[in-house]
């Protein structure tokens, strides 16, 4: 016994999520080192630069010391906004999300390849399911998930749309063409 086309639908569906959540979160990933690298750079080339400021004798003048307490105020700024935000404490937590739901993909897609049996398949969708809603993992911006939507439809993989339902709902969701 196969699943029938609801089930398959569904299937499709989740499976089209996972691999939504799994871009999605690899893109914040991204977005968080990248972040991280454009605040600490700065730090460290900022506190360098100020530092050697301060050791040579030539630049204790007024403008000299304008720029050693400018760069002082800088490096402040930037070293709050990194323990603010923590951006690579945020950029891991996005990868381990994405690497989990990768995972939940790759079991999902296991499942509907080699599990023949429909009543062992929804047993174990049934599981897969309950595993993926355990999951604590940090929102992706709206942005981004509209990026990793348009990424996972260029891939081609899934349909177009999934109709969840034989029952035909025409008054809710006109056919496409």
């Amino acid at each position: 016994m196969r699943l029938n086309d609801d089930q398959w639908a569904l299937s499709m569906d989740w499976m089209r999520k996972l691999h939504t959540l799994e871009y999605a979160h690899r893109y914040e990933s991204v977005r968080s080192g990248r972040l991280n690298l454009m605040l600490g750079v700065p730090v460290v080339a900022t506190s360098a630069l100020s530092g050697v400021q301060v050791a040579m004798p030539g630049l204790h003048t007024t403008l000299g010391q304008v720029f050693i307490g400018l760069g002082a105020a800088v490096v402040g700024v930037l070293a709050a906004l990194l323990t603010f935000f923590k951006p690579a404490e945020v950029a891991e937590k996005h990868r381990a999300a994405s690497f989990q739901y990768e995972s939940l993909r790759h079991r999902l897609e296991f499942l509907l390849t080699f599990n023949r049996e429909a009543d062992d398949l929804v047993i174990a969708l049934a599981r897969l399911k309950d595993e993926w809603e355990a999951l604590t993992t940090p929102n992706v911006t709206t942005r981004t998930w509209t990026r990793a939507k348009a990424r996972v439809s260029e891939v081609g993989t899934y349909p177009e749309s999934l109709r969840l339902t034989s029952v035909e709902t025409s008054d809710r969701h006109p056919p496409t063409t």
